[in-house]
């Protein structure tokens, strides 16, 4: 893979922001995550890069000197040395998060069925039965934006938010999200996991982060009570 073309941006004092095509793709999405890796590995570690769909932003830990950032033409020699097929990252398996669909939590399953023209249970196996590519976290700590959904069940976000509880999985156009605490939302909620998606207290607050892969596993509601109880 060639490198792609971008725009370099001075974002703030302390940070850059690359820009690349405007578009949502795994194998850009991909790309750009491996870069920031890369630049961090350059750089030096007082930097911390964060992936968006299509850009990344480096930014200088800000008890740092702000002379420590690299120019624009050093950070352009350095997306231009970068070699995509060399820092490729490992497949791993994907993450396994249990989701109860039941319809006794108050989930949306109903409306989409409507909006959709389709039946719940269909919603539920075409949702489940994809792997999902993490390809930014962000909106709330932990939020972790994934796709793409079958287009079969990509619904368009709610007209306005509602209140949406902690552990709800929603769809939005080709996306699919879990909301790590309560919080408006107004994606539509097909069904929630007891998995807790954010924990300040972890050394890893975040429990998935870009790149990773998701398969949502369905389990019944005695099951879900059961994972929820301490």
């Amino acid at each position: 893979m060639s490198n792609r073309p971008f725009f370099l941006h001075r974002f703030a004092e302390h940070a850059w922001l690359l820009q690349f095509n405007q578009q949502i793709d795994e194998a850009l999405n991909d790309y750009v995550i491996c870069l920031g890796q890369f630049l961090v590995e350059q750089v030096g570690s007082s930097f911390e890069v964060i992936p968006a769909y299509c850009s990344l932003l480096l930014v200088q830990s800000p008890d740092k000197d702000a002379r420590g950032m690299p120019s624009s033409a050093e950070l352009t020699s350095l997306v231009n040395q970068f070699q995509y097929e060399q820092h490729m990252q490992e497949s791993y398996p994907a993450i396994e998060i249990p989701v109860c669909y039941d319809e006794a939590l108050g989930n949306d399953l109903r409306m989409m069925a409507d909006i959709l023209q389709r039946d719940a249970n269909e919603i539920v196996n075409l949702h489940v039965a994809r792997e999902y590519h993490v390809y930014m976290i962000g909106f709330l700590p932990g939020f972790a934006y994934m796709g793409s959904v079958d287009p079969r069940i990509a619904c368009d976000r709610k007209s306005r938010p509602v209140p949406t509880k902690s552990g709800a999985v929603g769809i939005a156009g080709m996306q699919t999200g879990i909301y790590p605490t309560d919080s408006p939302g107004g994606w539509h909620i097909v069904g929630y996991t007891p998995t807790t998606m954010f924990d300040v207290n972890s050394n890893t607050p975040s429990l998935l982060r870009p790149g990773n892969r998701v398969r949502f596993v369905p389990v019944n509601i005695n099951e879900y009570n059961t994972m929820c109880t301490p």
